[in-house]
């Protein structure tokens, strides 16, 4: 019998948790390595700040910030299943007051939504435009508040030219990973 795969939570008030998951053919976890370097970079950002998870999957990152200050986190994901199960552990873990888990598609949430984020976490499925996609309209709708910090996680070097109005403002490559922490001028 094989043992569902499990994400550790890193550091913060949740330190240790393990977190439980489905393994499916379209969820992708941020590896450890990779969290663990995109939390050093936003140690000086996450308290208090108001989080978007969008491609949330496990909640692994959205988790991640709440354990480490985060004064809210918006979930977003489409798959119903994921939102399920994300909603119970934010439950049993006492989170359910800081955050919130919406089944939606990313793209339409961002297009309906009036709220504005310090912080947003981008890691859609590698093998779409979601990402790209989601940055555009983050940019269009000034969904992100004043200096406030974008993760995007993806398969392929980024070039200045691709996340035009943001700006790269750290990066690291971890195996077949790509992260970038982006800002707006």
């Amino acid at each position: 019998m094989s043992q569902k795969p499990k994400l550790r939570i890193i550091s913060g008030s949740l330190k240790g948790l393990q977190i439980n998951f489905q393994a499916s053919e379209n969820l992708r976890p941020t590896p450890q390595r990779t969290k663990e370097t995109l939390f050093n970079w936003l140690q000086w950002s996450i308290k208090n700040a108001t989080c978007l998870d969008l491609f949330t999957g496990t909640g692994n990152l959205g988790i991640e910030a709440l354990s480490r200050g985060a004064k809210e986190v918006i979930f977003v994901d489409n798959n119903k299943a994921h939102i399920k199960s994300l909603n119970e552990l934010l439950v049993q873990i006492n989170m359910k007051n800081r955050s919130k888990a919406i089944t939606q598609a990313a793209l339409k949430f961002l297009n309906g939504t009036l709220q504005k984020f310090d912080i947003i976490f981008l890691d859609a499925p590698f093998d779409s435009s979601l990402n790209q996609d989601a940055l555009s309209l983050i940019a269009e709708k000034n969904i992100l508040l004043y200096n406030g910090l974008v993760y995007y996680e993806h398969c392929q070097k980024l070039s200045p030219l691709d996340i035009l109005p943001f700006n790269i403002i750290k990066s690291q490559k971890t195996g077949q990973v790509y992260s970038y922490l982006l800002n707006k001028d």
